[in-house]
């Protein structure tokens, strides 16, 4: 079965959330709402996987419709007595069962959009291992292989977010602590600690990627600019590592 796949909307859509920078911070209510968002989205993923099995039956069905309509117009043309008009009717329930399959596609089109919206908006949450696996999960279960190698990104660097997230509380920690007891010059620390944060693992890496972990980007942003501002060798990091402690 051919699929032409309608994406002009949820493409909009989907660029204008990747187009969006991420808060570093958000307040306790702010979180919960996003929260609330996200389970909402949680259960509609759940309830719109579950009916694209019942949508692929009934694309199915449609389609043995269609081979035996077919076959029932090539009986009756052998045939003399058959009439113009059975035939109209019969091509008419034709294009009508066609017009209903490419509707049923254009539902599974929305679903691999939802899929592939949520499995890249991990990226700018928190890390979380059991949200992970399942964006993972439904990233691979996108039906359109042109959009999953579109995005193939998304799915590497999900794998690699606890890795990532792990290096980044170590290098914070590791700052905060680096007091040298003022034995080198301050702008000569702020100069050390603004290489370590650029020159990282994944900083590094993420200078190769066309998409990026947004979230661990925003906490590296925001600890360069505290260190940049300091007057004092050793900055406060503590809520930004709170911020990628391992959930």
């Amino acid at each position: 079965m051919k699929r032409k796949i309608i994406l002009i909307p949820l493409i909009f859509c989907f660029f204008t959330i990747l187009a969006q920078e991420t808060a570093v911070t958000m307040t306790k209510s702010e979180f919960n709402n996003f929260k609330a968002v996200e389970d909402n989205l949680n259960q509609r993923i759940q309830i719109l996987t579950s009916q694209i099995d019942s949508l692929e039956n009934i694309v199915r069905e449609k389609e043995g419709t269609i081979n035996s309509l077919t076959n029932q117009i090539e009986i009756y043309l052998e045939k003399e007595k058959e009439t113009s008009i059975l035939l109209s009717n019969l091509n008419d329930k034709i294009t009508n069962q066609k017009n209903e399959i490419e509707t049923l596609i254009k539902e599974v089109s929305s679903l691999d959009m939802i899929r592939l919206r949520y499995a890249n908006g991990r990226l700018e949450l928190p890390f979380d291992k059991q949200k992970i696996k399942e964006s993972i999960e439904l990233f691979n279960g996108i039906q359109d292989q042109s959009l999953k190698e579109k995005y193939y990104e998304i799915p590497l660097l999900l794998s690699q977010y606890e890795e990532y997230n792990q290096l980044v509380g170590n290098l914070l920690s590791s700052l905060e602590k680096d007091e040298r007891n003022n034995s080198i010059q301050l702008d000569e620390w702020k100069a050390f600690a603004l290489k370590q944060l650029d020159n990282n693992k994944f900083s590094l890496e993420d200078r190769k990627h066309n998409l990026h972990i947004k979230y661990l980007n925003a906490i590296i942003l925001t600890a360069k600019d505290r260190i940049e501002k300091s007057t004092r060798h050793r900055v406060d990091f503590s809520d930004l590592i709170q911020k990628v402690s391992t959930q």
